[in-house]
């Protein structure tokens, strides 16, 4: 296919969220940034090596990584977008755990003298952590077990009663769990909150407030919720539901016979788009399909899409300059002694990533 034919128009798509909500869709994750190669077919003794374990070429691994990259992409896990609409199911674990319980504030204690009943006391841990004994004053107790409450507070009687005894019994604890249960429990769901993704990819949870969901999938999601509250609450797993999803749109724009909005409920590649818009027209410029990707990166990235290199198996000499330099700097870096390469590489060479495989297209994605 002759490239002199074709005008330098580039072709546009805008993935966005539609309206309306659609049955969870198997929604792949997001691919790789990495440049990869056009697959090609193994030849036998390839394929026997493959199977045999026996060591591959170098041009032979990018073949099978391209294989597994794709298929990865099509059975991965869908990812969360604003609309979205989230149930967060809390089940709360009653059971014997090796660590000692942790006092928090709103706890109540008993403080007894075992030879000095005048000088027990029950005591509430005061919002400052604190609590006030006779004779003592003001003890910090928040964040100790009992036993290190006890073992804080002996020295300082021992000034003024020879032989003391104190015991530090817990009457009411775990009450951020107990305010967690207000805050969730409902006739109709149990304990449960359904929470919906808001334009700027948040959910807000009782007692941990804002998570960020949107580019998570539900595992990752229920990983980060387990993770939030851990810091404030014991024997606590989440479950996370996903209950509605916003079917996401394709809008195709450019040199297509039939450009506009479509939904795509399912997985689609940027070959299935513009075959879903009649596929190009003869002034379209088939080497100058561009992505633009924002979502889980510090800037958006840019990903040219060059189709005749699909179709033709081989890389335009752009492609091959790109990997050239991408080349030279991984060295320059593994020389300078740079551990995670990756985003260095990435930032040093720009804004612009070369694709030489069929892409799949993610929610927010522009193309």
């Amino acid at each position: 296919m002759e490239n002199n034919r074709y005008s330098l128009l580039p072709i546009f798509f805008i993935l966005m969220t539609g309206f309306g909500c659609a049955s969870r869709p198997e929604l792949p994750p997001e691919p790789p940034l990495e440049e990869t190669r056009a697959t090609k077919t193994l030849s036998t003794e390839e394929d026997e090596a493959l199977w045999g374990g026996a060591a591959l070429s170098r041009d032979t691994q990018h073949v099978v990584q391209s294989r597994m990259d794709t298929l990865s992409a099509f059975q991965g896990e869908y990812k969360i977008g604003p609309s979205d609409i989230i149930e967060i199911i809390y089940n709360f674990r009653y059971e014997l755990t090796p660590e000692e319980y942790i006092l928090e504030v709103q706890d109540d204690l008993n403080i007894e003298f075992l030879f000095h009943p005048k000088l027990s006391r029950k005591v509430r841990i005061r919002m400052d952590g604190k609590i006030t004994l006779p004779l003592v004053g003001e003890v910090l107790a928040a964040n100790k077990t009992a036993p290190e409450l006890k073992e804080d507070l002996l020295p300082r009687y021992l000034k003024y009663i020879k032989g003391a005894h104190i015991s530090v019994i817990v009457v009411k604890g775990n009450i951020k769990i107990q305010e967690l249960k207000k805050a969730i429990t409902t006739a109709a769901r149990g304990q449960s909150k359904i929470v919906p993704v808001r334009p700027d990819g948040r959910i807000t949870l009782p007692l941990i407030g804002d998570v960020q969901a949107a580019g998570l999938s539900v595992p990752e999601l229920r990983y980060e919720v387990n993770r939030q509250y851990a810091k404030y609450v014991r024997n606590l797993d989440t479950t996370v539901i996903l209950k509605q999803v916003k079917s996401p749109k394709v809008y195709v724009m450019g040199e297509v016979f039939k450009p506009g909005s479509y939904e795509t409920p399912q997985p689609i590649t940027a070959m299935q788009a513009i075959a879903m818009a009649g596929g190009l027209r003869e002034t379209a410029n088939d080497n100058s399909v561009v992505v633009l990707r924002d979502i889980g990166l510090p800037v958006p990235k840019g990903i040219r899409l060059d189709i005749e290199d699909i179709f033709d198996m081989e890389k335009s000499d752009l492609a091959k300059q790109w990997e050239e330099r991408r080349k030279q700097l991984r060295e320059r870096l593994a020389e300078e002694g740079r551990q995670d390469m990756t985003q260095e590489v990435y930032a040093e060479m720009g804004d612009w990533s070369f694709i030489h495989n069929d892409l799949v297209l993610q929610r927010n994605d522009i193309v």
